[in-house]
């Protein structure tokens, strides 16, 4: 039947190879692959935009998928996906998108907003209280939403307290920017009970009358 021997030869600059494979047979023949593309694949390098640490570029082959390294990481910034170019408007879709040339992936990223809130305790005194969220960055154009329930900001300012008989109130906030990854947060309002002193006094008070001093 013949035997195979294997052979190499380096393809280069669209020059098929001399031999890959031959057979000592005139009844086989031996078909050589002569698409470059298919069989030595395409990189893909992945752009981090000025962010995190480098990412090893892949060898894939032509109409092959990428495969979706672990997310960055940045100090001061968010990671906010893959995508097809520097802008970031259409995102790279792993399980779907193919490459068929070289290819840059970039990485999109989103600034991260610094506020804070600090928890609220005071003593009854008839006014509602409730918390104030401090945003200093972005300084500004910041919005920030408010509510009862963690994961729901339906509201525009902070709830607040009034009566003791309350104890207190978690108020939860989402604070959200133009180029910056949403922050959320929560602190807690307590209202304590105010003191309230009664002296006796070794007199008589009728219905109607002022109490004394």
């Amino acid at each position: 039947p013949g035997t195979f021997t294997s052979g190499y030869n380096t393809y280069h600059e669209g020059t098929a190879p001399s031999t890959y494979f031959s057979s000592d047979s005139s009844s086989y023949s031996v078909l050589l692959d002569s698409n470059k593309e298919a069989m030595l694949g395409h990189t893909v390098t992945f752009d981090l935009q000025g962010h995190g640490s480098a990412i090893d570029s892949q060898s894939v082959v032509s109409g092959g998928k990428a495969t979706e390294p672990i997310d960055p990481e940045a100090t001061g910034y968010t990671f906010d996906g893959w995508y097809k170019e520097a802008a970031c408007t259409n995102a790279w879709a792993f399980d779907t998108d193919t490459v068929t040339a070289d290819t840059t992936i970039y990485a999109k990223w989103l600034k991260n907003i610094t506020a804070a809130a600090e928890d609220v305790t005071d003593t009854y005194d008839g006014e509602a209280h409730g918390i104030t969220v401090s945003v200093s960055d972005p300084a500004s154009g910041a919005t920030i939403a408010y509510g009862t329930t963690e994961g729901t900001y339906d509201q525009t300012s902070s709830p607040t307290i009034t009566n003791t008989a309350d104890s207190s109130l978690t108020v939860y906030y989402k604070v959200t920017a133009d180029g910056y990854a949403d922050l959320t947060g929560s602190a807690t309002v307590t209202i304590n009970k105010a003191e309230v002193r009664v002296t006796a006094v070794n007199q008589s008070i009728y219905v109607g009358d002022t109490l004394p001093d």
